[in-house]
Order: structure tokens, then C-alpha cells, then sequence
């Protein structure tokens, strides 16, 4: 009787020593119990998923370009040093779990994009002029360090009594009454004939002035009118030109001619003439 795990096969002259004899393939413990089942799933899942195969597939104008992008890169390896340019720091991947598991923790505390606050409306529009300010302010603070200000010591440690002892109502002081005086009647029947007697007297002094500004004027009229005319010629003539004789004595004499002349001359500027003049 033959072995079942030997290779003879008629081969009986020609048999490989014993230690190579040994069946080399090996099937998995209840492969064969399970694999109707795994076919039955793998061929379901390609049913249901519509798996295609397909093949790859070379890009456009790929061999138009390759031979630029193989010399391209020849240069690139050429210039570049061929030292490894990233090094990992020291420690890194000691540390990295506990990296990740506070930039989660972070991640989940922190706001998304979308809640972060907006810029308000029109905030970059006045923003140099903000700026601006800004800068000016700096250097006004430069220039002078000192604010100019000082509060007195301990002022704020007793602000907060002494503004509830003013405000309280209960420390508010009664307010004194104010004592209205009324006038009596007799007080007010002297203060009426007071103001009578002024108004009287006001108007009085007011009239006189008046009847005398009148009184003079009629009296320099007749004044005027009582000077002989002949009288007024040799005056003019003692203190003026020949020329203006002339030119009055030809007015005096022609009457209808003289109608007029003069008329818009006032009394008093006459009267201001004739005492200037004498």
C-alpha cells in the first residue's frame, strides 16, 4: 500500500528523497464549509454594485509631451540637491497623539466659519480713517506720556457711599417753606398814584419842549422877515463877490423870472448862513 501524501505516479525507479515527498499547499481550516456562501455574497455585491472594469487609459497628447517633461525633469533632479530637504523634529511623533486629540478638542470648543461674527457695514470704507487716527494717537502718546490727569488717593474706594448718602431719600434734608408776601391794598393804591403822577408829569415836560422848539421858530421867522431887504443886499455885498450881487439883485428885481429860486432852501440853513457870516 502506497502513501497518499508521496508523488510516485509511476515513478518508482525515480523517486525525490523523503524530505521533499511533503504535500507544500495547505487548505485554510473549513474553507471548503464557507465558500459557497462567500461566492454566493461576492457575486450579489457585483450584481448590486454594477462594478465595470475597465482598463487604463493614457491621457491626451501624453507622448506629444513626454519627451519636454522628462528633460524638464532631468534639470529639476540636477539642480536640486540630492540631501532629503524635511527632517522630522525631534519628538515629533511622541507627542503626535496628544497633538491630535487637543486640535479635535479645539476643533469642537472653537466656532465654525460660518458662526464667526461678520465684519459690520462699511467697516473697510472708514477703515484708513480709522487707521490714520490710530497712528496719530500713538504718536500724541510718544510726545506725551503722561495723561495731564490724576485722581485723588482713594477716590473710588469711597465713591460707591458717598453717592448712595447723597441719593438716599431718607438723607435728604426737609426744605425750608418760602414765605410769599402779599401787598395790602393800601400799598397798591400808593404805587398806582405814584405811576399816575410820573405819566402826568412826563408828558407835561414833553409838550413844553415842544411849544418852545415852535415858539423859536416862529420867533426867527419874524426876525427874518423884519430885516429890510436893502439891509441884506449890503451885507451880501460887504462879504460876498460880484458876481453873486449880480445874481441876486437880477432875481430880487424880475419877480416872475425869480419864482422858485430858493424854495428848497430851508429857514434854518439861512439862519445857520447869516450868524456863521456875521
Amino acid at each position: 500500500m502506497k502513501e497518499n501524501n508521496t508523488y510516485h505516479e509511476g515513478m518508482d525507479g525515480l523517486n525525490v528523497p523523503e524530505s521533499c515527498r511533503l504535500n507544500p499547499f495547505v487548505v485554510p481550516e473549513n474553507y471548503f464549509d464557507g465558500l459557497s456562501l462567500s461566492i454566493h455574497a461576492q457575486v450579489g455585491l457585483e450584481k448590486n454594485v454594477g462594478v465595470e472594469r475597465h482598463g487604463f487609459t493614457v491621457p491626451e497628447d501624453y507622448f506629444d509631451l513626454l519627451d519636454a517633461r522628462i528633460t524638464t525633469q532631468i534639470r529639476l533632479e540636477s539642480q536640486l540637491s540630492k540631501a532629503e530637504p524635511w527632517e522630522v523634529p525631534a519628538g515629533y511623533f511622541a507627542a503626535l497623539t496628544s497633538n491630535i486629540q487637543q486640535q479635535t478638542r479645539l476643533e469642537r470648543i472653537l466656532p465654525s466659519e460660518q458662526d464667526l461674527p461678520s465684519p459690520p457695514a462699511d467697516y473697510f470704507d472708514h477703515l484708513p480713517d480709522r487707521i490714520q487716527a490710530r497712528i496719530f494717537e500713538e504718536k500724541l502718546r510718544s510726545n506725551i506720556p503722561a495723561a495731564g490727569f490724576v485722581v485723588p488717593d482713594q477716590y473710588f474706594d469711597g465713591l460707591t457711599s458717598s453717592i448712595i448718602s447723597k441719593t438716599s431719600p431718607e438723607n435728604e434734608k426737609p426744605k425750608e417753606p418760602v414765605v410769599i408776601r402779599s401787598l395790602r391794598i393800601d400799598q397798591w393804591i400808593r404805587y398806582a398814584a405814584a405811576a399816575c403822577v410820573a405819566t402826568v408829569l412826563g408828558t407835561a415836560s414833553y409838550n413844553a419842549v415842544l411849544n418852545q422848539e415852535e415858539q423859536n421858530e416862529d420867533n426867527i421867522e419874524a426876525h427874518l422877515a423884519s430885516i429890510p431887504e436893502q439891509e441884506i443886499i449890503n451885507y451880501l455885498a460887504s462879504s460876498n463877490d460880484s458876481d453873486d450881487i449880480l445874481y441876486i439883485t437880477e432875481y430880487l428885481y424880475q419877480p416872475e423870472e425869480s419864482e422858485g429860486v430858493g424854495s428848497h432852501i430851508k429857514e434854518d440853513d439861512i439862519e445857520d448862513y447869516l450868524n456863521y457870516m456875521l
